[in-house]
């Protein structure tokens, strides 16, 4: 402590009465005074120099033992919470906590069903699916903005997820509120040091909010290294002015709304709910596939992220989507045999010990997947490929599946076959993008591609037929590339490919392994088919490709909204129209799409409500509107 920080300190009269705290643990309520104490006794001693008073320890009681979030008037005979409400908690001037951290689908699991029930209808303004820590974010602000509140600040420390859709509900509710708060100080991603072996794997994020409209001070960690140290060393690139509910500064693509052209086009992959249901081709062919007459349809090619990222495992999985119980058994007794002794096992004993509806309903349908996707399904009905990436993953990368893989709960799909689909979603401007709107996510810190926010809201260029055939070929060229570098290298990844391609175009020297995947994957080669595909997809847009990435978001925003009016006024770019006007498309717009062949459609659909052209289309970030395309 220098000494001008020394004088200062000495000028402060702060004693263990003054810190409040609520500790649902008898024993974590008791440490934490004892810790008051030590800490005050240390600052005494190092700013006075002198004993301290007598009695040296006091009871002030001021660490309440009891629930900081869940308030009731007792339990019922049925086991539920009488009148569960939202506790008080002690006035005070500042509030600073690290709540603990429970992921919201793991609130259940970790509290139990009755303490999760309670929690839910003791706060109704809050998404079942938040995470815990946000329940404190919630009610601090609440506090934060009360008339006459002593409340200056509060301060949270909450995990890196905050940037997440669910989580980022609640701060767009507060920042957006009549009586706002504002985040003053915010770190979106630093690690948790020296608490586990790998430190750098566990992330948190720290917010602290005022009451008002004020700008902020945002901190990017640059560099970290020593993390499992006592000494650990954090580089910070600071940025100031307002900062957004997803934790940055500038350009807000939180404000960006889903679009009608998008609907029916996206969905995460299946969800079993049963480990059972995945089976070896060995396996397979034990439990009668091409000896069972049609169990072929039901027995697919099987993939999820680290099959699409790593090495695959070349699973399969049992899929009975549509087939009665009954009818299982008759058609397929080996296999209505193995998931009664894995999955329905498993669901009955889960069905035991959570009051779930959804866990009821597995138990119930338990040769069927959890989540079968039935909205995906007709999606990609009638086509020979779809379109997916990993929903969690280092690098951004977006690929064919042969339609007959069916996808995993943690693959992101679209329900496209078209190359140009495949080519405007795996360019630069998409890219920047997904990895503003979608956060991190994951041990690894990864970003994370979310449906609601990285694809619904997401304005695909108004091309022309000439462009899309252009960003075709070079979408094809490119997937065609990596596939065939990885049929003549099994070992070569994609996550492989990729660290090697971002290493080159940084300028980083590669070492014997890197540079055994430059050559063997052809790299060069990738990066060009990259830096040809921005630029066609640059120009479908009318922008310049070399763009700054701060400019791609307050056009691609500016777009979003421009279309969202749009849409207000009935006109649609419907991605497939022939798949989504039947399905999600207005009574006129499918009484036009029964008339003539697929481009007559799309020339009637064409004269429809067409918006106003913008006068700069560059700056207005739209092109001409034009009808839906033709069927390909």
């Amino acid at each position: 402590m220098g000494r001008a920080a020394s004088a200062a300190a000495r000028k402060i009269h702060g004693r263990p009465h003054q810190f409040l705290g609520i500790e649902k643990n008898p024993r974590a309520a008791a440490i934490a005074e004892l810790v008051l104490w030590i800490g005050y006794l240390r600052w005494h001693l190092k700013t006075k120099g002198e004993q301290p008073p007598e009695p040296i320890l006091r009871e002030f009681k001021n660490i309440e033992h009891r629930d900081a979030v869940l308030k009731h008037d007792g339990v019922d005979s049925k086991g539920n919470y009488v009148r569960p409400r939202p506790p008080e908690w002690p006035e005070s001037e500042y509030i600073v906590g690290n709540p603990p951290f429970i992921g919201g689908k793991d609130v259940r699991a970790q509290l139990g069903d009755f303490d999760a029930q309670a929690l839910w209808k003791a706060h109704p303004q809050m998404n079942d699916s938040a995470d815990f820590v946000m329940y404190w974010w919630d009610h601090a602000a609440e506090l934060l903005t009360r008339k006459d509140t002593p409340l200056r600040r509060f301060g949270l420390v909450t995990t890196n997820s905050i940037t997440q859709v669910f989580q980022r509900r609640t701060l767009e509710r507060h920042l957006s509120a009549k009586a706002p708060v504002s985040i003053i100080y915010a770190i979106a991603d630093h690690p948790w040091t020296k608490v586990t072996s790998d430190s750098a794997a566990v992330r948190i994020a720290m917010t602290v909010a005022e009451a008002g409209k004020w700008g902020g001070k945002l901190l990017d960690v640059v560099a970290e290294d020593g993390l499992d140290s006592d000494e650990p060393r954090i580089a910070f690139r600071e940025g100031a002015g307002a900062i957004n509910s997803d934790l940055t500064i500038g350009v807000d693509v939180t404000q960006a709304k889903g679009l009608k052209s998008n609907v029916g086009m996206c969905s995460p992959g299946m969800k079993l709910h049963g480990s059972g249901f995945i089976v070896t081709p060995s396996e397979a062919e034990h439990l009668g596939l091409g000896k069972r007459e049609d169990l072929e349809k039901h027995i697919r090619l099987y993939r999820n992220g680290r099959d699409l990222t790593g090495t695959s495992r070349d699973s399969m999985v049992i899929d009975l989507f549509g087939i009665e119980a009954n009818d299982v058994r008759q058609r397929f007794p080996e296999i209505y045999q193995h998931l009664s002794q894995t999955v329905k096992t498993q669901r009955e004993e889960q069905a035991r010990t959570s009051s779930t509806n959804d866990a009821k309903a597995y138990a119930k349908n338990w040769w069927v997947f959890g989540k079968p996707r039935q909205e995906l399904r007709p999606a990609l009905t009638g086509l020979s490929r779809y379109i997916a990436t990993v929903e969690t993953a280092k690098h951004r990368i977006f690929q064919f599946l042969d339609a007959e893989i069916l996808p995993d709960n943690m693959l992101v799909c679209i329900a496209s076959d078209s190359a140009a689909d495949l080519g405007i979603l795996s360019c630069r401007f998409h890219v920047t993008w997904a990895l503003r709107a979608g956060g991190w996510l994951g041990m690894g810190n990864d970003p994370r591609y979310s449906k609601s926010r990285c694809f619904d809201p997401f304005p695909f260029p108004a091309a022309t037929d000439k462009q899309r055939s252009e960003i075709a070929r070079i979408a094809e060229a490119l997937d065609k590339h990596r596939k065939d570098v990885q049929a003549r290298h099994s070992g070569i990844t994609l996550t492989g490919m990729y660290n090697v391609l971002e290493k080159v175009k940084a300028g980083e020297e590669l070492d014997a392994d890197g540079k055994l995947i430059f050559d063997d994957a052809l790299i060069l080669i990738l990066k060009e088919l990259h830096e040809e595909l921005d630029a066609a997809v640059a120009a479908a847009y009318g922008w310049p490709a070399d763009l700054p990435e701060d400019e791609v978001l307050a056009r691609l925003v500016a777009m979003n909204k421009e279309r969202a009016a749009e849409e207000a006024r009935g006109f649609v770019r419907w991605l497939r129209p022939e798949y989504q006007i039947p399905r999600f498309g207005s009574e006129t717009e499918r009484k036009q799409l029964d008339l003539g062949q697929p481009e007559e459609r799309a020339a009637v659909a064409g004269k429809v409500a067409k918006p106003s052209f913008p006068s700069d289309p560059v700056d207005s970030g739209c092109r001409r509107p034009r009808g839906p395309r033709p069927a390909r």
